[in-house]
């Protein structure tokens, strides 16, 4: 029947799926090296005027409004602390240093943005597109660490100032300080909970990460693995123990390692039941009739 329905689904051209527009080929060609943001203005009908909140996320674009973006609590009031006081809509200033801090390296919208620092108009079709020139790189190593007790304190810090180019804060038992060369890494996605951070990495760095920060990140760089901890309030970070020249990077809660060796205990149980529970066979009595 499936057979015979499908002579009478039409299919779709796949081209006229895709958006061929010169912002949207700029920002896909840097799509693993920082978010974006589109910023929008209502025109006369009342209608929002910027991308649709699940279009960056079917072109393979990270955008710090979208659905495809990790929306924690702690994640949200990042966000929220960057509004622009003179938007109606709630949305982030762009003049925000907070920005920086996330790496948002485009910002997409028909307004006029030129007087901004730090950004430069690179495409004014089909709206306007910059690129911020102050953004932060997905991944670097930071110049120096400092550990305070709670989030609070990292928010205060980020709020007062923090340059993130000199010094991180994480939260974290007591930390020995440190001191690092800063330098720009290069970040490859291998799927939504696994990404690889290319070096090389020293003893002592502590690699920072402008990705939402959530419980179950684990980091492996040969000399063990080690939970990420929260950065500069809202994103992510992670010692180096040895000399590497890659880390690789993997979501693995608690609860997965639980539900694998629940699994295995219950196919070690069911293959023992098999083996030696077995029902005993009755022996069919002669008839002596």
């Amino acid at each position: 029947m499936f057979l015979f329905g499908q002579r009478f689904n039409p299919v779709g051209e796949e081209s006229i799926l895709r958006l061929e527009f010169e912002p949207v080929r700029i920002m896909e060609a840097e799509a693993s090296e920082g978010y974006v943001v589109s910023l929008g203005t209502l025109d006369a009908r009342g209608f929002l005027n910027r991308l649709p909140p699940n279009l960056p996320m079917a072109l393979g674009l990270r955008d710090i409004q979208g659905s495809d973006s990790l929306r924690t609590r702690l994640w949200a009031t990042f966000e929220a602390a960057q509004a622009d006081p003179l938007s109606s809509l709630g949305e982030p200033d762009p003049a925000s240093p907070l920005l920086d801090f996330m790496g948002v390296r485009f910002l997409y919208t028909p307004r006029d943005l030129t007087s901004e620092h730090g950004l430069t108009l690179v495409s004014a079709s089909a709206g306007n597109l910059y690129l911020n020139t102050r953004a932060l790189p997905r991944a670097y190593v930071a110049a120096s660490i400092r550990s305070v007790p709670t989030l609070k304190d990292a928010e205060a810090a980020v709020r007062g100032g923090l340059d993130p180019r000199r010094g991180t804060v994480v939260v974290a038992a007591e930390v020995q300080p440190t001191r690092s060369r800063w330098r720009a890494l290069t970040v490859q996605d291998r799927g939504p909970n696994r990404l690889t951070i290319a070096g090389p990495l020293e003893p002592g760095d502590w690699v920072v990460l402008n990705d939402a920060f959530y419980p179950g990140w684990w980091a492996h760089t040969g000399a063990g693995t080690v939970p990420l901890r929260p950065a500069n309030w809202a994103l992510r970070a992670f010692p180096v123990g040895e000399r590497a020249q890659q880390a690789e990077v993997a979501y693995l809660p608690s609860s997965f390692a639980v539900g694998q060796f629940v699994t295995g205990l219950s196919l070690g149980v069911l293959a023992f039941l098999l083996a030696f529970c077995r029902p005993a066979r009755v022996r069919d009595e002669p008839d002596t009739h």
